[in-house]
Protein backbone atom coordinates (compact mmCIF):
# COMPACT_ATOMS: atom_id res chain seq x y z
CA UNK A 1 0.00 0.00 0.00
CA UNK A 2 1.21 3.45 -0.51
CA UNK A 3 1.77 6.03 2.01
CA UNK A 4 2.55 10.08 1.97
CA UNK A 5 5.50 12.07 3.07
CA UNK A 6 4.90 14.90 4.47
CA UNK A 7 7.97 18.07 4.82
CA UNK A 8 8.12 21.01 6.00
CA UNK A 9 10.21 23.41 3.98
CA UNK A 10 9.10 27.16 5.20
CA UNK A 11 8.82 30.08 2.94
CA UNK A 12 11.18 29.83 -0.26
CA UNK A 13 11.83 33.02 -1.87
CA UNK A 14 10.99 34.17 -5.47
CA UNK A 15 13.73 32.49 -7.64
CA UNK A 16 15.02 30.47 -4.68
CA UNK A 17 14.94 26.68 -5.03
CA UNK A 18 15.48 23.71 -2.19
CA UNK A 19 16.50 20.13 -2.71
CA UNK A 20 15.23 17.34 -0.54
CA UNK A 21 16.74 13.78 -0.13
CA UNK A 22 14.06 11.26 1.06
CA UNK A 23 15.46 7.98 2.75
CA UNK A 24 13.22 4.94 1.88
CA UNK A 25 13.73 1.70 3.96
CA UNK A 26 12.03 -0.97 3.02
CA UNK A 27 11.11 -3.91 4.90
CA UNK A 28 11.71 -7.35 2.91
CA UNK A 29 8.68 -9.29 2.17
CA UNK A 30 8.57 -13.08 3.17
CA UNK A 31 7.82 -15.14 -0.31
CA UNK A 32 6.54 -18.57 0.57
CA UNK A 33 8.90 -21.79 -0.13
CA UNK A 34 7.79 -23.75 -3.57
CA UNK A 35 6.67 -27.06 -1.61
CA UNK A 36 7.58 -30.59 -3.40
CA UNK A 37 6.18 -33.51 -2.31
CA UNK A 38 7.93 -36.92 -2.90
CA UNK A 39 6.35 -40.21 -1.83
CA UNK A 40 6.96 -44.15 -2.05
CA UNK A 41 4.81 -46.42 -3.45
CA UNK A 42 3.18 -49.95 -1.83
CA UNK A 43 2.03 -53.25 -3.37
CA UNK A 44 1.36 -56.41 -2.56
CA UNK A 45 2.37 -59.26 -4.46
CA UNK A 46 0.50 -62.98 -4.16
CA UNK A 47 2.17 -66.52 -5.18
CA UNK A 48 -0.46 -69.12 -4.94
CA UNK A 49 1.03 -72.88 -4.41
CA UNK A 50 -0.41 -76.54 -3.51
CA UNK A 51 2.00 -78.46 -1.75
CA UNK A 52 0.97 -82.26 -1.77
CA UNK A 53 0.59 -84.69 0.54
CA UNK A 54 3.42 -85.14 2.77
CA UNK A 55 5.49 -82.99 0.64
CA UNK A 56 8.14 -80.40 1.28
CA UNK A 57 7.92 -77.56 -0.89
CA UNK A 58 10.32 -74.29 -1.62
CA UNK A 59 8.11 -71.15 -2.89
CA UNK A 60 9.48 -68.05 -4.25
CA UNK A 61 7.73 -64.58 -4.98
CA UNK A 62 9.11 -61.23 -6.40
CA UNK A 63 8.27 -57.68 -5.99
CA UNK A 64 8.14 -55.79 -9.56
CA UNK A 65 10.71 -54.11 -10.93
CA UNK A 66 12.30 -50.94 -8.83
CA UNK A 67 10.49 -52.27 -5.61
CA UNK A 68 12.07 -53.91 -2.71
CA UNK A 69 10.67 -56.38 -0.66
CA UNK A 70 9.78 -55.37 3.20
CA UNK A 71 8.29 -58.13 4.58
CA UNK A 72 6.62 -61.68 3.54
CA UNK A 73 4.57 -64.03 5.14
CA UNK A 74 3.11 -67.76 4.01
CA UNK A 75 -0.99 -68.03 4.15
CA UNK A 76 -1.90 -71.16 5.70
CA UNK A 77 -5.56 -72.66 6.16
CA UNK A 78 -6.54 -71.90 9.97
CA UNK A 79 -6.21 -73.67 12.78
CA UNK A 80 -8.55 -76.41 13.11
CA UNK A 81 -8.80 -77.32 9.67
CA UNK A 82 -6.81 -80.29 9.63
CA UNK A 83 -4.87 -78.80 7.26
CA UNK A 84 -1.76 -77.80 9.43
CA UNK A 85 1.92 -77.07 7.26
CA UNK A 86 4.79 -76.77 8.85
CA UNK A 87 7.24 -73.73 8.12
CA UNK A 88 10.89 -74.37 8.01
CA UNK A 89 12.22 -71.09 6.81
CA UNK A 90 10.80 -67.72 5.47
CA UNK A 91 13.53 -65.87 3.98
CA UNK A 92 14.76 -62.83 2.15
CA UNK A 93 16.79 -63.94 -0.51
CA UNK A 94 17.47 -60.60 -2.48
CA UNK A 95 16.29 -57.13 -2.53
CA UNK A 96 12.79 -57.88 -4.01
CA UNK A 97 12.37 -62.10 -2.98
CA UNK A 98 10.95 -64.04 -0.52
CA UNK A 99 11.42 -67.67 -0.30
CA UNK A 100 9.47 -70.48 1.78
CA UNK A 101 10.41 -73.51 2.79
CA UNK A 102 7.12 -75.33 4.06
CA UNK A 103 6.49 -79.16 4.78
CA UNK A 104 2.63 -80.23 4.40
CA UNK A 105 2.50 -83.55 6.62
CA UNK A 106 -1.35 -84.36 5.91
CA UNK A 107 -2.12 -87.31 3.70
CA UNK A 108 -4.09 -84.72 1.10
CA UNK A 109 -2.90 -81.79 -0.99
CA UNK A 110 -2.96 -78.32 0.74
CA UNK A 111 -2.87 -74.57 -0.63
CA UNK A 112 -1.38 -72.11 0.41
CA UNK A 113 0.12 -68.29 -0.52
CA UNK A 114 2.92 -66.65 -0.27
CA UNK A 115 2.83 -62.93 0.55
CA UNK A 116 4.98 -60.58 -0.25
CA UNK A 117 4.98 -57.18 1.10
CA UNK A 118 7.07 -54.19 -1.64
CA UNK A 119 7.88 -50.56 -1.23
CA UNK A 120 9.47 -48.39 -4.19
CA UNK A 121 13.48 -48.93 -4.14
CA UNK A 122 13.41 -45.13 -4.68
CA UNK A 123 10.82 -41.63 -4.06
CA UNK A 124 8.91 -40.80 -6.74
CA UNK A 125 7.35 -37.49 -8.06
CA UNK A 126 5.35 -36.91 -10.85
CA UNK A 127 7.23 -35.24 -13.85
CA UNK A 128 9.87 -34.43 -11.00
CA UNK A 129 13.28 -35.36 -10.70
CA UNK A 130 15.66 -36.77 -9.28
CA UNK A 131 14.85 -39.18 -6.86
CA UNK A 132 16.15 -40.26 -3.43
CA UNK A 133 16.66 -44.14 -2.97
CA UNK A 134 16.01 -45.73 0.25
CA UNK A 135 19.11 -46.81 2.54
CA UNK A 136 18.73 -50.64 4.05
CA UNK A 137 21.22 -52.48 5.86
CA UNK A 138 22.21 -55.76 5.72
CA UNK A 139 20.81 -58.32 7.26
CA UNK A 140 21.16 -58.11 11.15
CA UNK A 141 21.15 -62.34 12.55
CA UNK A 142 21.12 -63.83 15.14
CA UNK A 143 21.25 -68.33 16.09
CA UNK A 144 20.26 -69.42 19.08
CA UNK A 145 19.05 -73.09 20.59
CA UNK A 146 15.38 -74.36 20.36
CA UNK A 147 15.15 -76.19 23.77
CA UNK A 148 13.04 -78.89 23.58
CA UNK A 149 9.58 -78.09 24.69
CA UNK A 150 10.27 -74.94 25.30
CA UNK A 151 9.46 -71.22 24.31
CA UNK A 152 11.99 -68.56 23.91
CA UNK A 153 11.82 -64.84 22.87
CA UNK A 154 14.91 -62.92 20.25
CA UNK A 155 14.97 -59.59 19.91
CA UNK A 156 17.18 -58.28 17.13
CA UNK A 157 17.59 -54.59 17.64
CA UNK A 158 18.38 -51.69 14.81
CA UNK A 159 20.15 -48.71 15.16
CA UNK A 160 19.01 -45.02 15.99
CA UNK A 161 16.73 -43.43 13.21
CA UNK A 162 16.20 -46.84 11.37
CA UNK A 163 13.24 -49.42 11.52
CA UNK A 164 13.37 -53.31 11.03
CA UNK A 165 12.09 -54.92 8.10
CA UNK A 166 12.53 -57.96 6.22
CA UNK A 167 12.30 -60.25 8.95
CA UNK A 168 13.56 -63.85 8.08
CA UNK A 169 13.75 -67.04 9.77
CA UNK A 170 15.23 -70.68 9.08
CA UNK A 171 14.88 -73.91 11.64
CA UNK A 172 17.16 -76.55 11.39
CA UNK A 173 16.59 -79.88 13.35
CA UNK A 174 13.69 -79.44 16.17
CA UNK A 175 10.38 -81.00 16.63
CA UNK A 176 7.97 -78.92 14.68
CA UNK A 177 9.62 -75.57 15.83
CA UNK A 178 7.35 -72.64 15.08
CA UNK A 179 7.21 -69.24 15.23
CA UNK A 180 4.67 -68.51 17.50
CA UNK A 181 4.54 -64.55 17.39
CA UNK A 182 6.75 -62.20 14.85
CA UNK A 183 6.25 -58.39 15.65
CA UNK A 184 7.96 -54.68 15.34
CA UNK A 185 9.20 -53.30 18.69
CA UNK A 186 10.28 -49.85 19.58
CA UNK A 187 14.20 -50.65 18.43
CA UNK A 188 13.72 -53.49 16.34
CA UNK A 189 11.75 -57.03 16.07
CA UNK A 190 10.74 -59.75 18.33
CA UNK A 191 10.39 -63.41 17.37
CA UNK A 192 9.02 -65.71 19.76
CA UNK A 193 9.97 -69.58 19.00
CA UNK A 194 8.60 -72.55 20.30
CA UNK A 195 9.83 -75.93 19.76
CA UNK A 196 8.71 -79.73 20.26
CA UNK A 197 10.58 -82.74 21.78
CA UNK A 198 13.44 -82.29 20.15
CA UNK A 199 16.49 -79.78 19.97
CA UNK A 200 17.63 -77.70 17.10
CA UNK A 201 18.69 -74.33 16.33
CA UNK A 202 16.88 -71.18 14.87
CA UNK A 203 18.60 -68.50 13.13
CA UNK A 204 16.85 -64.89 12.52
CA UNK A 205 17.28 -61.72 10.90
CA UNK A 206 16.02 -58.42 10.40
CA UNK A 207 17.55 -55.37 8.17
CA UNK A 208 17.60 -52.25 9.06
CA UNK A 209 15.64 -49.90 7.34
CA UNK A 210 17.25 -45.73 7.63
CA UNK A 211 14.26 -42.87 8.05
CA UNK A 212 16.58 -40.99 5.83
CA UNK A 213 16.82 -41.48 2.58
CA UNK A 214 20.17 -41.06 0.27
CA UNK A 215 20.63 -37.38 -1.26
CA UNK A 216 19.25 -36.75 -4.31
CA UNK A 217 20.96 -38.61 -7.67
Amino acid sequence: ASNTVTCKLGTLNAGASLTVTITVKVNPVAVPQASDSRSLRSTTVLQPASLGANQTKTISVSCPSGFVATDGSLRTPPPGSGQSVAINSLTQTSDPTYQVTATNPNSYPVAVVLEAFCESSSTTAIGKSPTHSLVITPPVSQTVPLVPGGREDVNLACGPGQTAVDPSYTFTGGSAPRVAASEPTSTGWKFTLEDGALAGTATVSVRCLDQITTQAG
